[in-house]
């Protein structure tokens, strides 16, 4: 019978304890690390986020993010639903903390469904906008969202969403085989604590033995080397696995004579069964002819025989050459999808032109509307008759030149005032008539931007959906020449199978 004890059950409850609940996986994560000197698991973590509402300016409270520390990489995790606070909480780069002044880096992390992959060979120093300007990628449904130099290696972590990691990348057209990223655990040396870089431990002045671990070490104590992360005699461990694997290496090497001591001599009318490269049918005649043998020994049909067999990796059929095009779903669903596109360009050009005539004839109106006003306000009466108001304003100006003439002596104030009248009529009215020419001209130049940006708009969408369906036709291409290089020697197709291929692969291409 067991006895619980309070140790007992102190172990248990500490078995059974979990750690923190996972973050939202949608939140947009920001990590805060802070420089040399501060160790963020040793302050509150309501301090910290005062700290960081502080730095904002108050432009947000505690209710747009959610703050967790990570002791063993020293750094904080911040965690918003919103888009506008990560921009404000990536400008941070100092919090005040009980009174002093801490800097810190802010970075937004990657999000949790995107792959990751690191490139060897580039340049060291290279910039993070040089690299997204040359890199390459030619996995469809795969693009690079950022990428940036591994410290001052000759290495690149590269962000990708998608699918599947591409295999290589093209840098400066150059290829480069990409590997998975798989981030290492870090080591500080001085004070042997691992999650953290040597330019961001929070205890640089630490005295710690950096092969054995001891804090605050004497001169010529006992060091016994240990790993900081096993905690294991690292050196040790390796002396014996290589002592080990020498002294096996010993025992097992034997020369050819020593090997064929122990082979049973093969009788002299006895066919060799050695398994040779020959060919593929007689490997599985081979290997047909045993699982009968098996099926009469042990009484079972042959297919429960290779149901007991293990799994093997077989290859598929070679598909042959004869086959059409036109059977491959993938194609369909380009030439589907390129029937799509068209009718959605047809649709974009037809709502271009009924814009074209709205805006024509929007600006016929205007034109219209601003000459008849301008001809209201220079000749009263001349809209409805023209000759009339011509011949009105001849009258007019006859009766003003007799009485300029009668009156040429005698002018007095109110001639003066009536002048100056007609003279601010006439500049008010030059002044409308250039403002309307301002904005006939701005319409104008309005239509015409307009009319350049859908005509790039339409080309660069002819030109990606043309190059798109190329490298599709070009993909299945290849396939097809891999699979004919791969598959048996069969009768040669006749000659009007090969036309409807050749017309198929033409009509796939355009």
């Amino acid at each position: 019978m067991q006895h619980w004890t309070a140790k007992s059950s102190r172990s248990s409850s500490a078995k059974k304890r979990r750690g923190p609940t996972p973050l939202p996986k949608e939140d947009i994560k920001v990590i805060p690390r802070p420089h040399k000197g501060l160790t963020v698991k040793n302050i509150f973590g309501l301090e910290l986020s005062i700290a960081v509402i502080k730095a904002c300016r108050n432009s947000f409270g505690g209710e747009s993010f959610l703050l967790r520390v990570h002791p063993g990489s020293n750094i904080i995790i911040l965690s918003t639903p919103h888009e506008q606070v990560p921009g404000r909480l990536r400008e941070i780069n100092q919090l005040k903390i009980r009174g002093r002044i801490h800097p810190f880096n802010a970075y937004v992390a990657d999000p949790e469904d995107v792959l990751r992959g690191i490139v060897h060979g580039l340049p060291p120093g290279t910039t993070q906008v040089d690299l997204m300007a040359n890199l390459r990628i030619r996995t469809q449904g795969v693009k690079i969202e950022r990428a940036r130099m591994l410290g001052s290696w000759m290495s690149a972590i590269i962000t990708f969403t998608g699918d599947v990691l591409p295999r290589c990348v093209y840098f400066m057209g150059a290829e480069a085989i990409c590997y998975p990223y798989k981030p290492t655990v870090q080591v500080r040396k001085i004070c042997r604590s691992t999650g953290h870089r040597t330019d961001v431990c929070p205890t640089p002045n630490a005295n710690v033995c950096s092969k054995c671990g001891t804090c605050d070490p004497t001169q010529g104590h006992e060091c016994a080397l240990n790993c900081a992360i096993c905690e294991e005699a690292t050196l040790q461990k390796r002396q014996t696995s290589r002592s080990s694997s020498r002294s096996r290496s010993r025992s097992t090497s034997k020369t050819p004579q020593q090997r064929n001591i122990n082979k049973p001599a093969e009788a002299p009318g006895k066919p060799n069964l050695k398994k040779t490269p020959s060919s593929s049918w007689e490997t599985s005649s081979a290997h047909a002819g045993k699982e009968e043998a098996a099926a009469a020994t042990t009484g079972l049909s042959t297919e429960d025989v290779q149901n007991n067999q293990p799994n093997k990796v077989s290859w598929a059929s070679p598909v042959p050459p004869n086959v059409p095009v036109n059977d491959s779903p993938q194609y369909r669903k380009i030439l589907e999808e390129n029937k799509r596109l068209t009718q959605e360009i047809k649709q974009l050009r037809n709502q271009m032109a009924a814009e074209r005539k709205e805006y024509k004839l929007a600006i016929s109106s205007m034109e219209s509307k601003l000459e008849n006003a301008i001809k209201k306000i220079q000749y009263p009466g001349s809209v409805g008759n023209p000759t009339k108001g011509n011949k009105e304003a001849r009258e007019h100006l006859a009766d003003m030149k007799d009485s300029a003439e009668t009156s040429e002596e005698t002018i007095d104030e109110n001639s003066f005032a009536t002048q100056s009248e007609s003279s601010e009529l006439v500049k008010q009215v030059q002044a409308q008539v250039q403002a309307n020419r301002e904005s006939i001209a701005t319409l104008h130049k309005l239509l015409a931007d307009f009319m350049a940006e859908m005509k790039t708009f339409v080309v660069e969408e002819l030109k990606i959906q043309r190059q798109y369906v190329n490298d599709a036709v070009g993909g299945l291409q290849r396939a097809l020449n891999k699979r004919r290089l791969s598959a048996p020697v069969i009768d040669k197709p006749s000659k009007a199978g090969c036309d409807s291929m050749d017309k198929t692969m033409q009509h796939g291409q355009k």
